[in-house]
């Protein structure tokens, strides 16, 4: 009868440690393969957004589609379907009852709501936020209605921020006043329902409507907030914790919906400098300007140690 032959000791750690090769080489491979993925799954969101924004403005008389309405006189209340709901987890919680976000203006127009929700975002939340992920105030728990996706403030405000009992005072701007909506940032991968780039600049009045947008306050640290970058209501959030938040989401690529309806992944980056970069190139419009009109005078808010 012949001997079996048995592995010895060497030849066993030998085999053990191939393996750990190879799963530490093939494990990140498949980890990157499956943020991939998820990259691709929010990309068709956008692309379904992108959609449901040209179906709003051909109902709307070529308005485009405003990241907030918030009727005065508890009108808001009737119109917002999820009101109800908001009031009995917080009864007396009026401003969430009444806003309606650009999230539940477009569910019409999409088949699947959760194309609100990308599949990359930590604690997603859409319409009703009962788990209280990354309250902006103690009293507004479901302000946004989403956490994923960010409107261009320069384009989706209202032309009266969205808080007039007039309806026509809440609409926002017409795709009429757009010189280039193919190359006009409209939503981007966000944490905070709108949102501006880094050191935002005051645009110049239109002539048609006397619009003006103009860059206030905590809206300069607004740029923070995209990708999955910290909420800027962490007053410890510093700039270059905003920018690798900011880049996790997608591997530093930032999904983007264009005015005219098209999405495509833009670098971080090249997203979030676009004005300080085309300031730099004689005032060049940025892809943020809806009316390529160019900075004011006084260009790109100057930089400051906290907000950037």
């Amino acid at each position: 009868m012949s001997k079996r032959k048995a592995f010895t000791l060497i030849e066993l750690l030998v085999v053990i440690a191939i393996i750990a090769i190879l799963a530490a080489i093939l494990f990140p491979v498949f980890a990157q393969a499956r943020a991939k993925a998820r990259q691709v799954a929010c990309l068709s969101n956008t692309k379904q957004m992108g959609l449901a924004i040209m179906m709003y403005a051909q109902d709307y008389d070529e308005d485009i589609v405003p990241y907030r309405i918030q009727p005065k006189g508890g009108v808001g209340i009737f119109l917002n379907p999820y009101a109800q709901q908001i009031l009995a987890i917080d009864p007396g919680n009026t401003a969430d009852a009444e806003a309606i976000w650009f999230s539940q203006l477009l569910q019409p127009y999409v088949k699947n709501f959760d194309i609100f929700k990308c599949p990359s975002s930590p604690g997603a939340w859409l319409n009703i936020n009962t788990a209280r992920v990354e309250l902006p105030t103690n009293s507004t728990p479901h302000w946004g209605g989403q956490n994923s996706y960010s409107a261009n403030n320069y384009a989706l405000r209202p032309l009266n921020g969205g808080l007039s009992s007039d309806s026509a005072e809440n609409m926002a701007v017409a795709l009429a006043m757009l010189p280039s909506p193919s190359e006009t940032v409209g939503i981007v991968d966000g944490r905070y329902y709108n949102t501006l780039p880094r050191r935002p600049c005051n645009l110049p009045a239109l002539t048609a409507g006397g619009y003006n947008p103009r860059i206030r306050g905590s809206r300069r640290e607004y740029w923070k907030m995209i990708g999955s970058g910290p909420q800027i209501w962490d007053k410890d959030t510093t700039i270059d914790q905003a920018i690798a938040g900011g880049k996790a989401r997608h591997s530093a690529q930032i999904n983007t919906i264009f005015l005219d309806g098209h999405s495509k992944a833009i670098g971080y980056d090249s997203l979030v400098m676009d004005v300080i970069n085309k300031w730099a190139q004689n005032n060049t419009p940025s892809i943020w300007d809806p009316y390529k009109q160019g900075c004011t005078a006084d260009g790109p808010a100057d930089p400051d140690p906290t907000k950037g």
